[in-house]
């Protein structure tokens, strides 16, 4: 008797620990996600593919295979520089600069011989209590950048930049951006605030749009019409898996490709 009180005893603990273990929560893996590859096809067959590079989570290169790419370096986690290449050339190159805080104050774009361009910008930052970023952009020599040749507005829903003017109110180059909701191709790229901002500035950048969430149209400020736009397939995760993009002006659809997005 006093047997089967203990073999009953001892299978009630077990079906009690087995019912503990099936209703505990799995945790929750790190999203990792990082975009590895594109594969970018016109509308003639043309295809062009683009390879990102990293170590960790920071992006080291992106080699188009033409003989375009940049070249990133960073210290303690900080991009601060940008080598930008064409046709194998270095054509140009970014330094960046931040406070005390980590954040970005301070942009140089140097032109080299290759870039057909002469001089160098410097671009200073100044950040807002709005979500905004003030932006001044000042030209000269490689020496010395001291004429005021422009001012722009980032201004920022999350880390999204949704607008950008131009503070003249002349230029119709500026934009609104509308995202969607899902996971951004670049969400977990170290420093992708300041890439972000690299892209919008700089004459030979890299692009990559969007932080959070992806770009889905990209519109004129002054004209309303739309110059970019993407329709996404996502995988499972949210993340996109293909494009099909558009790009117009004044109505007119100048060019249409399909993109193709790879992770690891």
């Amino acid at each position: 008797m006093k047997l089967k009180q203990i073999l009953l005893f001892t299978l009630c603990i077990t079906f009690f620990a087995c019912n503990t273990e099936s209703t505990e929560s799995p945790e929750e893996k790190e999203d990792t996600t990082l975009l590895k590859k594109t594969i970018e096809t016109d509308s003639d067959g043309e295809a062009e593919t683009t390879i990102y590079t990293y170590d960790d989570n920071k992006l080291t290169s992106i080699d188009s295979g033409d003989g375009w790419k940049n070249i990133y370096t960073y210290e303690n986690e900080k991009l601060v520089r940008d080598d930008q290449y064409t046709d194998n050339e270095l054509t140009a190159y970014l330094t960046l600069e931040y406070n005390s805080t980590g954040k970005l104050t301070n942009i140089k774009e140097y032109f080299l011989e290759p870039s057909g361009l002469n001089g160098a910008h410097k671009y200073i930052l100044t950040y807002n209590s709005d979500n905004t970023i003030k932006i001044e952009n000042y030209f000269g020599d490689f020496d010395s950048q001291t004429n005021l040749s422009s001012t722009y507005t980032f201004s920022y829903n999350g880390k999204n930049i949704f607008k950008i003017e131009d503070d003249d109110n002349s230029s119709p180059e500026y934009y609104n951006v509308i995202y969607d909701n899902k996971n951004g191709m670049f969400k977990n790229v170290n420093a992708i605030d300041v890439l972000n901002i690299v892209t919008e500035l700089s004459e030979f950048s890299a692009s990559l749009y969007g932080n959070t969430n992806n770009p889905t149209s990209i519109a004129g400020i002054y004209h309303q019409e739309t110059l970019d736009a993407f329709e996404y397939t996502y995988n499972d995760n949210n993340y996109p898996i293909k494009a099909t993009y558009h790009d117009s002006y004044q109505g007119n659809i100048d060019y249409t490709a399909t993109i193709e997005y790879f992770y690891e």
